[in-house]
Protein backbone atom coordinates (compact mmCIF):
# COMPACT_ATOMS: atom_id res chain seq x y z
CA UNK A 1 0.00 0.00 0.00
CA UNK A 2 1.19 3.51 -0.76
CA UNK A 3 2.63 5.55 2.12
CA UNK A 4 0.00 7.59 3.92
CA UNK A 5 -2.95 5.56 2.61
CA UNK A 6 -5.99 5.47 4.91
CA UNK A 7 -7.69 2.04 5.02
CA UNK A 8 -11.04 2.04 3.24
CA UNK A 9 -13.93 0.88 5.38
CA UNK A 10 -16.72 -0.76 3.41
CA UNK A 11 -19.25 -3.36 4.39
CA UNK A 12 -20.63 -3.80 0.88
CA UNK A 13 -18.42 -5.34 -1.77
CA UNK A 14 -20.60 -3.72 -4.42
CA UNK A 15 -19.04 -0.35 -3.55
CA UNK A 16 -16.04 -1.28 -5.66
CA UNK A 17 -18.29 -1.12 -8.69
CA UNK A 18 -20.07 2.12 -7.73
CA UNK A 19 -17.90 4.34 -9.94
CA UNK A 20 -18.64 2.40 -13.15
CA UNK A 21 -20.81 5.26 -14.42
CA UNK A 22 -22.41 5.19 -17.85
CA UNK A 23 -22.13 8.60 -19.49
CA UNK A 24 -25.20 9.33 -21.59
CA UNK A 25 -23.60 11.95 -23.83
CA UNK A 26 -23.50 10.06 -27.11
CA UNK A 27 -21.16 12.57 -28.74
CA UNK A 28 -18.50 11.70 -26.16
CA UNK A 29 -18.72 7.91 -26.33
CA UNK A 30 -15.56 6.23 -27.52
CA UNK A 31 -16.03 3.16 -29.70
CA UNK A 32 -12.53 2.03 -30.48
CA UNK A 33 -11.61 -1.21 -32.18
CA UNK A 34 -9.13 -3.18 -30.11
CA UNK A 35 -5.91 -3.68 -32.03
CA UNK A 36 -3.74 -6.70 -31.52
CA UNK A 37 -0.91 -6.14 -29.06
CA UNK A 38 2.00 -8.35 -28.09
CA UNK A 39 3.20 -6.13 -25.25
CA UNK A 40 1.02 -7.70 -22.56
CA UNK A 41 2.17 -10.71 -20.56
CA UNK A 42 0.57 -12.96 -17.96
CA UNK A 43 3.89 -13.02 -16.06
CA UNK A 44 3.78 -10.62 -13.11
CA UNK A 45 7.56 -10.17 -13.31
CA UNK A 46 6.98 -8.08 -16.45
CA UNK A 47 5.45 -5.29 -14.34
CA UNK A 48 7.90 -3.03 -12.52
CA UNK A 49 6.25 -0.30 -10.42
CA UNK A 50 8.08 2.96 -10.94
CA UNK A 51 9.43 4.60 -7.81
CA UNK A 52 7.87 8.07 -8.06
CA UNK A 53 8.27 9.97 -4.77
CA UNK A 54 5.89 12.79 -3.91
CA UNK A 55 7.85 16.01 -4.49
CA UNK A 56 4.99 18.53 -4.33
CA UNK A 57 4.74 21.30 -1.72
CA UNK A 58 3.76 20.41 1.82
CA UNK A 59 -0.03 19.76 1.78
CA UNK A 60 -2.13 22.52 3.31
CA UNK A 61 -2.94 26.24 2.92
CA UNK A 62 -0.47 28.45 1.09
CA UNK A 63 -1.26 31.51 3.23
CA UNK A 64 -1.44 32.08 7.01
CA UNK A 65 -5.13 33.04 7.12
CA UNK A 66 -6.81 32.91 10.52
CA UNK A 67 -10.54 33.47 9.94
CA UNK A 68 -13.23 32.44 7.40
CA UNK A 69 -13.47 35.85 5.70
CA UNK A 70 -9.72 36.01 5.04
CA UNK A 71 -9.85 32.52 3.55
CA UNK A 72 -12.80 33.29 1.27
CA UNK A 73 -11.10 36.47 0.04
CA UNK A 74 -8.19 34.34 -1.23
CA UNK A 75 -10.64 33.14 -3.90
CA UNK A 76 -13.14 35.99 -4.15
CA UNK A 77 -10.46 38.66 -4.52
CA UNK A 78 -11.02 42.40 -4.83
CA UNK A 79 -10.30 42.08 -8.56
CA UNK A 80 -13.12 39.56 -9.01
CA UNK A 81 -15.55 41.48 -6.80
CA UNK A 82 -14.80 44.77 -8.59
CA UNK A 83 -15.35 43.10 -11.95
CA UNK A 84 -18.76 41.81 -10.83
CA UNK A 85 -19.72 45.20 -9.38
CA UNK A 86 -18.72 47.12 -12.53
CA UNK A 87 -20.49 44.74 -14.92
CA UNK A 88 -23.61 44.64 -12.71
CA UNK A 89 -23.84 48.43 -12.58
CA UNK A 90 -23.19 48.78 -16.32
CA UNK A 91 -25.81 46.18 -17.18
CA UNK A 92 -28.36 47.73 -14.81
CA UNK A 93 -27.85 51.16 -16.34
CA UNK A 94 -28.21 49.88 -19.92
CA UNK A 95 -30.99 47.39 -19.31
CA UNK A 96 -33.92 49.14 -17.60
CA UNK A 97 -36.36 46.25 -17.66
CA UNK A 98 -34.44 43.74 -15.55
CA UNK A 99 -35.99 44.72 -12.17
CA UNK A 100 -39.39 45.75 -10.92
CA UNK A 101 -39.93 49.39 -9.99
CA UNK A 102 -38.81 49.98 -6.44
CA UNK A 103 -40.66 52.07 -3.89
CA UNK A 104 -37.40 53.65 -2.73
CA UNK A 105 -34.78 55.14 -5.05
CA UNK A 106 -32.05 53.86 -2.72
CA UNK A 107 -33.00 50.27 -3.67
CA UNK A 108 -32.82 50.90 -7.44
CA UNK A 109 -29.48 49.89 -9.00
CA UNK A 110 -29.92 52.45 -11.78
CA UNK A 111 -30.01 55.32 -9.28
CA UNK A 112 -27.87 53.87 -6.49
CA UNK A 113 -25.08 51.73 -7.99
CA UNK A 114 -23.74 48.66 -6.23
CA UNK A 115 -20.46 48.90 -4.32
CA UNK A 116 -17.85 46.39 -3.19
CA UNK A 117 -19.08 46.53 0.41
CA UNK A 118 -22.67 46.03 -0.69
CA UNK A 119 -21.75 42.99 -2.76
CA UNK A 120 -20.28 41.34 0.33
CA UNK A 121 -23.46 42.07 2.28
CA UNK A 122 -25.46 40.62 -0.62
CA UNK A 123 -23.35 37.46 -0.36
CA UNK A 124 -24.00 37.32 3.41
CA UNK A 125 -27.75 37.47 2.76
CA UNK A 126 -27.47 34.66 0.20
CA UNK A 127 -25.77 32.46 2.77
CA UNK A 128 -28.39 33.32 5.40
CA UNK A 129 -31.20 32.47 2.97
CA UNK A 130 -29.65 29.03 2.42
CA UNK A 131 -29.13 28.39 6.15
CA UNK A 132 -32.68 29.39 7.17
CA UNK A 133 -34.31 27.51 4.27
CA UNK A 134 -37.65 29.34 4.36
CA UNK A 135 -40.36 28.67 1.75
CA UNK A 136 -39.51 31.68 -0.44
CA UNK A 137 -37.29 34.76 -0.44
CA UNK A 138 -39.97 37.12 0.88
CA UNK A 139 -40.46 34.95 3.97
CA UNK A 140 -37.00 35.91 5.21
CA UNK A 141 -38.10 39.56 5.53
CA UNK A 142 -41.56 38.70 6.85
CA UNK A 143 -42.77 40.47 10.01
CA UNK A 144 -44.93 37.51 10.94
CA UNK A 145 -43.84 36.54 14.45
CA UNK A 146 -43.45 32.91 13.32
CA UNK A 147 -41.05 33.81 10.50
CA UNK A 148 -39.47 37.11 11.57
CA UNK A 149 -35.65 37.16 11.35
CA UNK A 150 -34.29 40.66 12.09
CA UNK A 151 -30.87 39.93 10.59
CA UNK A 152 -32.15 40.13 7.01
CA UNK A 153 -33.67 43.60 7.21
CA UNK A 154 -30.66 44.81 9.18
CA UNK A 155 -28.18 43.71 6.50
CA UNK A 156 -30.17 44.69 3.39
CA UNK A 157 -33.75 45.67 2.42
CA UNK A 158 -35.73 43.11 0.44
CA UNK A 159 -36.17 45.35 -2.64
CA UNK A 160 -32.45 46.07 -2.74
CA UNK A 161 -31.65 42.37 -2.48
CA UNK A 162 -34.04 41.59 -5.34
CA UNK A 163 -32.51 44.35 -7.43
CA UNK A 164 -29.01 42.94 -6.95
CA UNK A 165 -30.19 39.38 -7.53
CA UNK A 166 -31.89 40.24 -10.82
CA UNK A 167 -29.08 42.56 -11.93
CA UNK A 168 -26.05 40.31 -11.37
CA UNK A 169 -23.88 40.38 -14.47
CA UNK A 170 -20.36 39.22 -15.25
CA UNK A 171 -19.53 40.36 -18.79
CA UNK A 172 -19.84 43.33 -21.12
CA UNK A 173 -22.76 42.71 -23.47
CA UNK A 174 -20.98 44.62 -26.23
CA UNK A 175 -18.20 41.99 -26.22
CA UNK A 176 -20.42 38.97 -26.83
CA UNK A 177 -18.86 36.03 -28.68
CA UNK A 178 -21.29 33.92 -30.76
CA UNK A 179 -18.77 31.06 -30.81
CA UNK A 180 -18.53 30.92 -27.01
CA UNK A 181 -21.67 29.57 -25.35
CA UNK A 182 -20.41 30.58 -21.92
CA UNK A 183 -19.10 34.05 -22.76
CA UNK A 184 -21.32 35.69 -20.14
CA UNK A 185 -19.34 34.06 -17.35
CA UNK A 186 -16.06 33.12 -19.09
CA UNK A 187 -13.98 35.82 -17.46
CA UNK A 188 -15.14 34.80 -14.00
CA UNK A 189 -14.20 31.19 -14.81
CA UNK A 190 -10.66 32.10 -15.72
CA UNK A 191 -10.09 34.42 -12.76
CA UNK A 192 -11.35 31.81 -10.30
CA UNK A 193 -9.39 28.92 -11.80
CA UNK A 194 -6.20 30.91 -11.31
CA UNK A 195 -6.96 31.21 -7.60
CA UNK A 196 -7.86 27.57 -6.92
CA UNK A 197 -4.41 26.11 -7.56
CA UNK A 198 -2.42 28.76 -5.66
CA UNK A 199 -4.44 28.92 -2.42
CA UNK A 200 -3.90 25.32 -1.30
CA UNK A 201 -1.37 22.52 -1.83
CA UNK A 202 -3.02 19.15 -2.40
CA UNK A 203 -1.94 15.88 -0.83
CA UNK A 204 -0.59 13.01 -2.94
CA UNK A 205 -3.93 11.32 -3.67
CA UNK A 206 -6.21 13.20 -6.09
CA UNK A 207 -9.04 12.26 -8.45
CA UNK A 208 -10.83 13.43 -11.60
CA UNK A 209 -14.59 13.11 -11.97
CA UNK A 210 -17.71 14.90 -13.18
CA UNK A 211 -19.72 17.38 -11.12
CA UNK A 212 -23.07 18.92 -11.99
CA UNK A 213 -24.35 22.48 -11.58
CA UNK A 214 -28.14 22.13 -11.35
CA UNK A 215 -30.06 23.78 -14.19
CA UNK A 216 -33.42 22.64 -15.57
CA UNK A 217 -33.98 25.53 -17.94
CA UNK A 218 -33.08 25.70 -21.63
CA UNK A 219 -29.44 25.70 -22.74
CA UNK A 220 -27.55 23.81 -25.42
CA UNK A 221 -24.91 22.73 -22.87
CA UNK A 222 -27.39 21.19 -20.43
CA UNK A 223 -26.44 17.57 -19.70
CA UNK A 224 -28.08 14.57 -18.01
CA UNK A 225 -26.21 12.16 -15.73
CA UNK A 226 -28.82 10.06 -13.88
CA UNK A 227 -26.54 8.85 -11.08
CA UNK A 228 -25.59 12.35 -9.93
CA UNK A 229 -27.49 14.16 -7.15
CA UNK A 230 -28.24 16.94 -9.65
CA UNK A 231 -29.06 14.88 -12.73
CA UNK A 232 -29.77 17.86 -15.02
CA UNK A 233 -27.46 20.81 -15.48
CA UNK A 234 -24.04 21.97 -16.61
CA UNK A 235 -21.33 19.34 -16.43
CA UNK A 236 -18.00 20.25 -14.86
CA UNK A 237 -14.83 18.17 -15.11
CA UNK A 238 -13.16 18.62 -11.72
CA UNK A 239 -9.81 17.72 -10.11
CA UNK A 240 -10.04 17.31 -6.33
CA UNK A 241 -8.03 16.12 -3.34
CA UNK A 242 -9.18 12.65 -2.32
CA UNK A 243 -9.19 13.15 1.45
CA UNK A 244 -10.84 16.59 1.74
CA UNK A 245 -12.68 17.23 -1.54
CA UNK A 246 -10.76 20.46 -2.22
CA UNK A 247 -11.31 21.31 -5.93
CA UNK A 248 -8.06 22.58 -7.44
CA UNK A 249 -9.08 22.85 -11.09
CA UNK A 250 -12.14 22.48 -13.32
CA UNK A 251 -13.36 22.68 -16.91
CA UNK A 252 -16.91 23.06 -18.20
CA UNK A 253 -18.18 20.55 -20.74
CA UNK A 254 -18.85 22.50 -23.94
CA UNK A 255 -19.11 19.52 -26.27
CA UNK A 256 -16.73 19.78 -29.21
CA UNK A 257 -15.69 23.29 -28.06
CA UNK A 258 -14.47 22.30 -24.60
CA UNK A 259 -11.45 24.48 -23.77
CA UNK A 260 -8.55 22.03 -24.15
CA UNK A 261 -4.96 23.31 -24.66
CA UNK A 262 -3.89 23.18 -28.30
CA UNK A 263 -0.60 21.49 -27.37
CA UNK A 264 -2.38 18.33 -26.13
CA UNK A 265 -1.02 15.12 -27.65
CA UNK A 266 -2.78 14.04 -30.83
CA UNK A 267 -2.63 10.42 -29.61
CA UNK A 268 -4.96 11.21 -26.71
CA UNK A 269 -8.70 11.07 -27.11
CA UNK A 270 -10.96 13.80 -25.72
CA UNK A 271 -11.29 12.39 -22.16
CA UNK A 272 -7.51 11.99 -21.99
CA UNK A 273 -6.97 15.57 -23.15
CA UNK A 274 -9.35 16.78 -20.44
CA UNK A 275 -7.36 14.92 -17.77
CA UNK A 276 -4.05 16.33 -19.02
CA UNK A 277 -5.53 19.84 -19.12
CA UNK A 278 -6.70 19.54 -15.51
CA UNK A 279 -3.39 18.02 -14.40
CA UNK A 280 -1.14 20.48 -16.23
CA UNK A 281 -0.14 22.49 -13.10
CA UNK A 282 0.36 19.30 -11.05
CA UNK A 283 2.47 17.05 -13.29
CA UNK A 284 5.95 15.87 -12.23
CA UNK A 285 5.05 16.12 -8.53
CA UNK A 286 4.46 12.43 -7.78
CA UNK A 287 0.68 12.65 -7.35
CA UNK A 288 -1.47 9.50 -7.36
CA UNK A 289 -4.42 10.17 -9.70
CA UNK A 290 -7.66 8.15 -9.74
CA UNK A 291 -10.37 8.33 -12.41
CA UNK A 292 -13.42 6.39 -13.58
CA UNK A 293 -13.93 4.44 -16.78
CA UNK A 294 -14.91 7.51 -18.83
CA UNK A 295 -11.30 8.74 -18.81
CA UNK A 296 -9.15 5.60 -18.42
CA UNK A 297 -7.07 4.86 -21.50
CA UNK A 298 -3.72 3.11 -21.98
CA UNK A 299 -2.19 6.02 -23.93
CA UNK A 300 -3.28 8.48 -21.20
CA UNK A 301 -1.80 6.32 -18.44
CA UNK A 302 1.53 6.02 -20.22
CA UNK A 303 1.60 9.81 -20.65
CA UNK A 304 0.89 10.33 -16.95
CA UNK A 305 3.55 7.85 -15.82
CA UNK A 306 6.08 9.49 -18.12
CA UNK A 307 5.22 12.76 -16.31
CA UNK A 308 5.96 11.20 -12.91
CA UNK A 309 2.31 10.73 -11.94
CA UNK A 310 0.93 7.39 -10.75
CA UNK A 311 -2.60 6.59 -11.91
CA UNK A 312 -5.43 4.12 -11.43
CA UNK A 313 -8.89 3.77 -12.92
CA UNK A 314 -11.70 1.45 -13.90
CA UNK A 315 -11.72 0.71 -17.60
CA UNK A 316 -14.34 -0.03 -20.28
CA UNK A 317 -14.24 -3.09 -22.47
CA UNK A 318 -13.95 -1.10 -25.68
CA UNK A 319 -10.77 0.81 -24.83
CA UNK A 320 -7.72 0.66 -27.09
CA UNK A 321 -4.69 -1.61 -26.88
CA UNK A 322 -5.93 -3.83 -24.04
CA UNK A 323 -5.43 -7.63 -23.88
CA UNK A 324 -8.48 -9.44 -25.25
CA UNK A 325 -8.07 -12.42 -22.97
CA UNK A 326 -8.77 -10.10 -20.01
CA UNK A 327 -11.47 -7.80 -21.30
CA UNK A 328 -13.43 -10.45 -23.25
CA UNK A 329 -13.24 -13.19 -20.62
CA UNK A 330 -16.58 -14.95 -20.01
CA UNK A 331 -17.33 -15.29 -16.31
CA UNK A 332 -19.49 -17.85 -14.50
CA UNK A 333 -21.22 -17.22 -11.17
CA UNK A 334 -19.14 -19.97 -9.60
CA UNK A 335 -16.00 -17.90 -10.30
CA UNK A 336 -17.00 -15.07 -7.97
CA UNK A 337 -13.89 -13.76 -6.19
CA UNK A 338 -11.49 -14.88 -8.97
CA UNK A 339 -9.06 -12.29 -10.36
CA UNK A 340 -6.98 -12.40 -13.52
CA UNK A 341 -4.36 -9.92 -14.67
CA UNK A 342 -2.03 -9.04 -17.51
CA UNK A 343 1.14 -6.97 -17.26
CA UNK A 344 3.45 -4.68 -19.18
CA UNK A 345 6.46 -2.60 -18.15
CA UNK A 346 4.87 0.12 -15.99
CA UNK A 347 1.18 -0.82 -16.02
CA UNK A 348 -1.06 -3.80 -15.40
CA UNK A 349 -4.74 -4.53 -15.96
CA UNK A 350 -6.78 -6.74 -13.65
CA UNK A 351 -10.29 -8.12 -13.81
CA UNK A 352 -11.89 -9.17 -10.55
CA UNK A 353 -15.26 -10.93 -10.67
CA UNK A 354 -17.49 -9.73 -7.82
CA UNK A 355 -21.19 -9.23 -8.59
CA UNK A 356 -19.95 -8.25 -12.04
CA UNK A 357 -16.49 -7.91 -13.61
CA UNK A 358 -14.46 -4.99 -12.24
CA UNK A 359 -11.64 -4.05 -14.63
CA UNK A 360 -8.91 -1.75 -13.33
CA UNK A 361 -5.86 -0.35 -15.09
CA UNK A 362 -3.14 0.78 -12.69
CA UNK A 363 0.50 1.79 -12.37
CA UNK A 364 0.68 0.87 -8.66
CA UNK A 365 -0.25 -2.03 -6.39
CA UNK A 366 -0.86 -5.69 -7.15
CA UNK A 367 -3.68 -8.23 -7.27
CA UNK A 368 -3.10 -9.82 -3.86
CA UNK A 369 -6.31 -10.30 -1.84
CA UNK A 370 -6.68 -8.17 1.28
CA UNK A 371 -9.87 -8.30 3.38
CA UNK A 372 -11.87 -9.99 0.62
CA UNK A 373 -10.74 -7.47 -2.01
CA UNK A 374 -7.72 -7.18 -4.28
CA UNK A 375 -5.25 -4.52 -3.17
CA UNK A 376 -5.68 -2.65 -6.46
CA UNK A 377 -9.43 -2.32 -5.82
CA UNK A 378 -8.80 -0.97 -2.32
CA UNK A 379 -6.32 1.58 -3.67
CA UNK A 380 -8.91 2.74 -6.20
CA UNK A 381 -11.64 3.09 -3.56
CA UNK A 382 -9.34 5.10 -1.32
CA UNK A 383 -8.22 7.54 -4.03
CA UNK A 384 -11.43 8.03 -6.02
CA UNK A 385 -13.90 9.88 -3.69
CA UNK A 386 -12.43 13.41 -4.07
CA UNK A 387 -15.02 15.06 -6.34
CA UNK A 388 -17.90 13.07 -4.84
CA UNK A 389 -16.78 14.23 -1.39
CA UNK A 390 -16.81 17.84 -2.60
CA UNK A 391 -20.31 17.34 -4.02
CA UNK A 392 -21.46 15.83 -0.73
CA UNK A 393 -20.26 18.89 1.20
CA UNK A 394 -21.68 21.23 -1.42
CA UNK A 395 -25.13 19.62 -1.52
CA UNK A 396 -25.41 19.74 2.27
CA UNK A 397 -25.17 23.54 1.99
CA UNK A 398 -26.12 24.70 -1.52
CA UNK A 399 -27.16 28.21 -2.52
CA UNK A 400 -30.38 27.36 -4.35
CA UNK A 401 -32.86 30.06 -5.34
CA UNK A 402 -35.84 28.87 -7.37
CA UNK A 403 -36.51 32.35 -8.72
CA UNK A 404 -33.37 32.40 -10.91
CA UNK A 405 -34.19 32.80 -14.58
CA UNK A 406 -30.67 33.22 -16.00
CA UNK A 407 -28.33 30.28 -16.43
CA UNK A 408 -25.15 32.27 -15.78
CA UNK A 409 -26.39 33.29 -12.33
CA UNK A 410 -26.97 29.65 -11.49
CA UNK A 411 -23.40 28.84 -12.52
CA UNK A 412 -22.18 31.78 -10.43
CA UNK A 413 -23.87 30.34 -7.34
CA UNK A 414 -22.29 26.97 -8.16
CA UNK A 415 -18.88 28.66 -8.21
CA UNK A 416 -19.64 30.34 -4.87
CA UNK A 417 -20.47 26.90 -3.46
CA UNK A 418 -17.09 25.62 -4.69
CA UNK A 419 -15.37 28.60 -3.03
CA UNK A 420 -17.15 27.93 0.26
CA UNK A 421 -16.34 24.21 0.24
CA UNK A 422 -12.69 24.94 -0.57
CA UNK A 423 -12.58 27.57 2.17
CA UNK A 424 -14.00 25.09 4.66
CA UNK A 425 -11.33 22.54 3.62
CA UNK A 426 -8.63 25.15 4.26
CA UNK A 427 -10.26 26.08 7.56
CA UNK A 428 -9.72 22.53 8.80
CA UNK A 429 -5.98 23.32 8.82
CA UNK A 430 -6.39 26.51 10.90
CA UNK A 431 -6.19 25.72 14.65
CA UNK A 432 -8.71 28.36 15.76
CA UNK A 433 -11.52 27.22 13.41
CA UNK A 434 -10.68 23.62 12.54
CA UNK A 435 -13.33 22.33 14.95
CA UNK A 436 -16.22 24.23 13.36
CA UNK A 437 -18.90 22.36 11.47
CA UNK A 438 -19.72 23.45 7.94
CA UNK A 439 -22.77 25.39 9.14
CA UNK A 440 -20.91 27.15 11.97
CA UNK A 441 -18.11 28.01 9.54
CA UNK A 442 -20.62 29.77 7.29
CA UNK A 443 -22.25 31.53 10.24
CA UNK A 444 -18.83 32.80 11.34
CA UNK A 445 -18.22 34.00 7.78
CA UNK A 446 -21.57 35.84 7.68
CA UNK A 447 -20.88 37.44 11.04
CA UNK A 448 -17.47 38.71 9.91
CA UNK A 449 -18.86 40.05 6.62
CA UNK A 450 -21.50 42.04 8.47
CA UNK A 451 -18.93 43.37 10.95
CA UNK A 452 -16.46 44.49 8.27
CA UNK A 453 -18.88 45.69 5.58
CA UNK A 454 -21.84 46.94 7.63
CA UNK A 455 -23.28 50.40 6.94
CA UNK A 456 -23.86 53.32 9.29
CA UNK A 457 -27.62 52.79 9.09
CA UNK A 458 -27.16 49.79 11.36
CA UNK A 459 -26.67 52.17 14.31
CA UNK A 460 -30.42 52.19 14.88
CA UNK A 461 -30.11 48.58 16.04
CA UNK A 462 -27.52 49.31 18.75
CA UNK A 463 -28.47 48.20 22.25
CA UNK A 464 -28.26 50.87 24.98
CA UNK A 465 -25.51 49.09 26.95
CA UNK A 466 -23.24 49.16 23.87
CA UNK A 467 -23.44 52.87 23.08
CA UNK A 468 -20.49 53.80 25.32
CA UNK A 469 -17.88 51.98 23.29
CA UNK A 470 -19.31 53.38 20.02
CA UNK A 471 -19.82 57.04 20.95
CA UNK A 472 -16.63 57.60 22.94
CA UNK A 473 -13.21 57.50 21.29
CA UNK A 474 -11.26 54.75 23.07
CA UNK A 475 -7.50 54.50 22.47
CA UNK A 476 -6.33 53.08 25.78
CA UNK A 477 -4.98 49.73 24.55
CA UNK A 478 -2.89 48.07 27.25
CA UNK A 479 -1.11 44.76 27.78
CA UNK A 480 -1.88 42.52 30.73
CA UNK A 481 0.20 39.75 32.27
CA UNK A 482 -2.46 37.07 31.73
CA UNK A 483 -4.08 36.27 28.38
CA UNK A 484 -7.85 36.30 27.96
CA UNK A 485 -10.20 35.47 25.12
CA UNK A 486 -10.74 38.22 22.54
CA UNK A 487 -14.45 39.17 22.68
CA UNK A 488 -14.65 39.90 18.95
CA UNK A 489 -13.11 36.58 17.92
CA UNK A 490 -15.21 34.69 20.48
CA UNK A 491 -18.45 36.15 19.11
CA UNK A 492 -17.42 34.82 15.69
CA UNK A 493 -16.84 31.30 17.02
CA UNK A 494 -13.04 31.64 16.97
CA UNK A 495 -10.98 30.90 20.06
CA UNK A 496 -8.16 33.44 20.33
CA UNK A 497 -6.13 34.26 23.44
CA UNK A 498 -4.60 37.74 23.77
CA UNK A 499 -2.89 39.78 26.51
CA UNK A 500 -4.09 43.08 25.05
CA UNK A 501 -7.25 44.77 26.34
CA UNK A 502 -9.13 48.08 26.24
CA UNK A 503 -8.70 49.67 29.64
CA UNK A 504 -11.85 51.79 29.17
CA UNK A 505 -14.11 48.86 28.25
CA UNK A 506 -12.17 46.24 30.29
CA UNK A 507 -12.46 43.59 27.56
CA UNK A 508 -9.73 41.57 25.89
CA UNK A 509 -9.15 42.50 22.24
CA UNK A 510 -6.63 41.59 19.54
CA UNK A 511 -4.68 44.77 18.63
CA UNK A 512 -5.72 44.51 14.99
CA UNK A 513 -8.36 44.45 13.67
CA UNK A 514 -10.51 43.46 16.65
CA UNK A 515 -9.80 46.63 18.67
CA UNK A 516 -11.18 48.84 15.86
CA UNK A 517 -14.05 46.47 15.07
CA UNK A 518 -15.15 46.48 18.71
CA UNK A 519 -15.31 50.29 18.85
CA UNK A 520 -16.73 50.88 15.36
CA UNK A 521 -19.24 48.06 14.81
CA UNK A 522 -22.73 48.21 16.37
CA UNK A 523 -23.90 44.59 16.24
CA UNK A 524 -21.38 42.79 18.42
CA UNK A 525 -22.68 40.23 20.90
CA UNK A 526 -20.46 40.38 23.96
Amino acid sequence: MLPGMIPFDSTDSEHSCSNLIDITDSDEGIEDHLPESDEWSSNAVTFVERNIPFTGPCPGPCFPDINPLQIVKRFLTDEIVDMIVVETNTHSFNERKHARRSRDESTDLRKTPCTRDEFWRFLAVLLLVEIHGKPDIDSNWSRNWLLHTPAFSHIMPLDRFRGLLSGLHFADDSESDPNDKLWKIRRLFELLRQRLSVAYNMDRRISVDESMALWKGNHTLKRYIPKKASAWGFKFYALAESTTGYIANFLVDEGSRTRIPSDASADLQKPGKIVMALMQPFLDRGHFLAMDNFYTDLVLFEALVSNNTHCIGTVRKNRRFLPKDIINRKWRKAERGVIVASYRTNLFISCWYDKRPVRILSSVGNVSISENKPLVVRLYNEAMPGVDLADQKRHSRTISLKQLSRWYRRIFFHLIDIILVNSYCIGQHVPDIMGLTHTKFRLALIDQIVRVYDVASGSSHVSPHLTGRLIQRHSNLQKAEKARRCVVCTSSGIRTQTKYFCADCDVALCPSPCFHIHHDTPNIVE
